[in-house]
This record gives structure tokens, sequence and C-alpha cells, in this order.
């Protein structure tokens, strides 16, 4: 269970800044620690207030970072348009909301590019409108965050995207889909696979010993030759 507690070190996204829990308050009480998904109100010192913009996260330091591309499997709602390859919508992820560009990569699975710094794991729901903001078009889940550029024309690795999207953001699920598929060539580093999970390696490794303990030949060479 992540916990925040008084006096914690918190870095706000996606600026970057940092500074300290001063003190926290939940559902009108002082507290001084709370778990992972209760209402909290957080007062920090050592950050300028605007830097507390809408969208923004509250994090431990080093453990997120934001993102100018999003890879996504979008579903469209009954007598929607779907976005033209290429064509500009909103994005609303979190309690953000931007222009992004969207990408059709396969039937169901877009990447959102954008000007703007994106905050968002695998998992994350997102709903799409139109560039002008009056009509939804569809929603969905995001399947990676890679900051990189992709095209339907490379194949391997969209097909590793398609595998990560059916493991519905399942650590161990999206491991082997990543490093079990010709498609893995896309993430060759430790690095590479934070970036793709989004989640800090402490948070996969055990999974990768795992992998590695119950024998699947194929990750364990893929492991040996890039990690």
């Amino acid at each position: 269970m992540k916990i925040l507690e008084v006096d914690d070190e918190v870095e706000v996204l996606p600026g970057g800044h940092r500074g300290r829990v001063r003190s926290l308050q939940a559902y009108g009480h002082s507290v001084e620690r709370v778990e992972a998904g209760h209402s909290v109100a957080v007062n920090v010192s050592g950050i300028a207030h605007e830097f507390f913009t809408r969208g923004a996260w509250v994090a431990a330091p080093g453990k997120f970072s934001p993102v100018t591309t999003l890879e996504g499997k979008l579903t469209l709602i009954q007598g929607a348009k779907p976005p033209k390859d290429h064509g500009e919508v909103t994005l609303y992820i979190g309690s953000q909301s931007l222009l992004a560009t969207c990408v059709k990569l396969s039937d169901s699975l877009v990447q959102f590019r954008s000007t703007q710094p994106m905050l968002a794991i695998a998992g994350d729901h997102f709903l799409v409108r139109d560039s002008s903001n009056q009509h939804t078009l569809g929603g969905g889940a995001v399947v990676s965050a890679l900051s990189k550029k992709m095209t339907k024309s490379r194949t391997q690795d969209v097909a590793a995207l398609e595998l990560m999207a059916m493991q519905e953001g399942g650590i161990p699920g999206t491991l082997l889909a990543l490093l079990g598929h010709p498609g893995s060539g896309a993430f060759r580093t430790l690095f590479e696979l934070e970036s793709a999970l989004q989640r800090p390696r402490g948070e996969f490794e055990g999974d990768l010993v795992k992998l590695v303990e119950e024998g699947d030949g194929l990750v364990v060479q893929r492991l040996s030759e890039r990690l």
C-alpha cells in the first residue's frame, strides 16, 4: 500500500519541482499519513503555487516522468466518426485536458502525440473529443507510454503493443508480451522497460526473476541478450 506522510519529500509533475509535505487533511481532519486511494488535501512547502496546475501530479521523487506520446486502445461510441489519421483531437486523461495528434497504429490502437507533457501510466482511462471539444468520439485505456513516435508500418512494435493491450495493465503478463514477442526488440534495457510500463524497476524486477525461474526459454534468452 502506498503511503504519504507529513515531512515526506515529493515531486510535482510535470515541472519536476520538489518540496516537502507540511501537512495533510482528510475529510476535514488533520492527519499524519494517508494511504493510496484516499481523498486528501496536501500542503506542500518549497514549491510556488503556480506550479500546481490542473492535472499536476504529486508523487515520490523520480517515480514518474511526463511524456509527449501515449499509446492507447480506443473504442468509439456508437455513431461517432473515427478521428482522422494524424488528425487533432481533444484528449482528457486524469484531470488533464489537452490537444493531441491521433495516429492510427491498428484497428484499435492509436498513439497520441502532444506538445504538452502528459501524465499517465498503463491502465489509466482516457476520453477523446473532437478538436473543437464539441463532440465525444470515444474512450479507452493507456497501453504504454514509450516517449517515441510510432507508425503502423512498424509492425513488430505494434504487434507487441497489441499483446500488451490484452494484458490490461498487469505487470507479469505485460512483461511476457514485451519480452516474448518478436516485436520486443523495441525494449532492450531496464530503462526502456521502465518507460514502457511507467513503473520503477523495483516494482517489476521480481516478476522478471519469476519469469526466468519458470524457465520460459525465449524470455530467458531475450533477458540475457538485452538486460
